[in-house]
């Protein structure tokens, strides 16, 4: 099985992985693994409400999806070694 990795959870990633999901055309031998540092992804257009003490930081933390092909995997990536195809994480 071929690995699609996609570092980090931001907002193009989060397209990417929608846009992949929902397509029919992604092969059945691909596996996607998202590597993230935090369990949710942040809108990060609301900060100015977040730092103004108008919604808590819960209001603005939108959720991985959740897939049968989709492994997410949490943690810092430290080193990434191309030759080994090889992400190390702290």
């Amino acid at each position: 099985m071929k690995q699609l990795v996609m570092l980090g959870g931001g907002y193009g990633n989060m397209r990417a992985l929608k846009r992949l999901l929902q397509s029919s055309s992604l092969p059945e031998d691909i596996q996607l693994t998202l590597i993230d540092r935090v369990p949710y992804h942040c809108l990060k257009t609301e900060y100015y409400a977040l730092a103004a003490g108008t919604i808590s930081d819960h209001h603005i933390r939108v959720p991985f999806p959740d897939h049968p092909r989709l492994k997410i995997v949490y943690g810092e990536v430290t080193e990434i070694q191309l030759s080994e195809k090889a992400v190390h994480l702290q």
